[in-house]
């Protein structure tokens, strides 16, 4: 890495991550409110529709992911591969629409019409960001893109909160998210330096090549990340859904850090020669590992000792705290899996994390038939934590075989230690303190994320000297 590129991968690593930061306190903070608005039941029915515009979706996000790759190699044009893939897209979207038409003469189950007609334009909105998104991406903007999906989070809570206030319920959810996300598609494309072009022939077969792995992938990966609310949804009730989705919800910034990464760990691996010394490949990988799960971490410590004050006074509801603390541990796993599935695409072998999903998600089939029929939501979650750790292993061992091992990143040890010295305190604090309404929760939280973020900087060393470093050096290049 030269002494140019290692500053502009972290400038957009940190471009990517503030973003993350605006986009989650604004996203929560609406969440708060379709909570308390809407209760558990409301809630857990908008999450169980967009867990099958998810599930329906996958093809847009595989092909993104191709984008991405054909157009960051070799100063390709990210403009023939958005085009191929928009094509596709766009006839992919149609046959949904046809099939949906076509089951609405039957009923739609649990769903209005109203509520179907605003998923099909969710879905193609989405569908059309994801495209363009991942296009700019391919350009090496990964932060830039980053801030565009974070800006339409943002423009998607304050329409939806519109859309409550009127009182238009889940309905207003769905078409909240429907309206931001197409006027995203259209800002996006008026600013964007990645104009679709009409693609040659050669172009759609370099697409489609890298894209059969990547839309395998990304749909199983769809289907095992929905699987648990859709099992819920379909053996449980609403307000489980409710209790599952808001404490996930609670602790996914932790997992922000893994997306904000993972982009720009893909691009610049898929930017080295194929032919660097395995120890070369693994250097950016290793390095990300070290730090990826410095807020999951302290989130998981948290989540733990204050999960009963989170979700009532958060939420405004009581359940749902052991669902919390499991989630907790899944969101640690969850950061190291998104980086090194990225770090698998960039150099070029997507059949890996083909291979590790199909292995995960017939885990998180046997270990949901085995725990949800005794422990219910509980063993919905269990079974999550176990199969994305099958996940992460199965990736690591198919690396350690192409290219060499990975050693356990020496960053997440220090994490733990901080992590346990800050909810020590907190235990302490909380003994002489009652924590009965936000304001005390959020000076107990404050003061957890200092001392945690204190004893970190103190006991590692590298830490420091980034965040010195990020301080004397970081720019934001146009």
């Amino acid at each position: 890495m030269s002494d140019d590129e290692e500053p502009r991968i972290r400038d957009q690593g940190v471009i990517s991550y503030v973003g993350v930061l605006i986009d989650s306190a604004v996203s929560f903070i609406g969440l708060l409110f379709f909570s308390n608005t809407l209760g558990p039941s409301g809630i857990g029915d908008f999450y169980s529709i967009l867990s099958i515009i998810s599930v329906v979706s996958f093809p847009a996000a595989g092909i993104g992911q191709a984008i991405q790759k054909r157009g960051s190699e070799h100063g390709d044009q990210p403009g023939r591969y958005l085009g191929a893939g928009l094509i596709i897209a766009v006839a992919y979207v149609a046959l949904v629409s046809v099939v949906v038409g076509l089951v609405g003469t039957t009923g739609f189950g649990g769903f209005t019409t109203a509520q179907v007609v605003a998923s099909l334009c969710v879905l193609t909105a989405r569908v059309v960001f994801i495209l363009v998104n991942d296009s700019y991406r391919a350009h090496g903007k990964t932060g830039f893109a980053a801030v565009a999906d974070n800006m339409l989070g943002i423009t998607e809570t304050i329409i939806q909160t519109i859309f409550i206030l009127i009182g238009f319920e889940v309905f207003g959810l769905l078409l909240g998210t429907a309206v931001a996300t197409g006027s995203a598609v259209v800002i996006h494309l008026s600013v964007t330096e990645v104009w679709p072009q009409s693609p040659s022939r050669e172009t759609f077969q370099s697409l489609v090549t890298f894209a059969q792995w990547t839309t395998a992938t990304t749909g199983l990966n769809t289907i095992y990340d929905r699987l648990p609310v859709l099992v819920l949804t379909a053996f449980s009730s609403s307000t489980i859904v409710g209790y599952y989705t808001a404490a996930n919800r609670l602790l996914v910034l932790g997992s922000h850090v893994g997306g904000s990464l993972a982009p720009t760990l893909m691009v610049r691996a898929s930017g080295r020669k194929v032919d660097e010394a395995p120890k070369q490949q693994l250097r950016d990988l290793r390095v990300t590992l070290r730090f990826v799960s410095i807020i999951a971490v302290p989130m998981a410590f948290g989540a733990t000792v204050l999960s009963e004050e989170l979700i009532l006074i958060l939420f405004g509801f009581s359940g749902g705290t052991a669902l919390l603390t499991g989630l907790s541990v899944y969101h640690i796993v969850n950061t190291a899996d998104t980086v090194t599935s990225a770090f698998v695409e960039g150099i070029n072998q997507p059949e890996y994390a083909f291979r590790a999903t199909i292995a995960a998600i017939g885990g998180r089939v046997i270990f949901i038939a085995i725990t949800f029929p005794f422990l219910g939501a509980v063993g919905v979650v269990a079974s999550v934590v176990s199969s994305h750790l099958l996940r992460v292993g199965v990736l690591h061992v198919l690396l350690r075989m192409e290219i060499g091992s990975i050693s356990p990143p020496i960053g997440a040890g220090y994490q733990l230690v901080a992590g346990s010295i800050m909810t020590g305190i907190i235990i302490g604090i909380t003994i002489y303190l009652k924590i009965e309404s936000i304001l005390p929760l959020t000076i107990v939280v404050s003061i957890g994320a200092i001392i945690y973020v204190t004893a970190l900087i103190a006991i590692d060393k590298q830490l420091r000297q980034i965040v010195v470093d990020i301080f004397q050096e970081i720019r934001l290049p146009l």
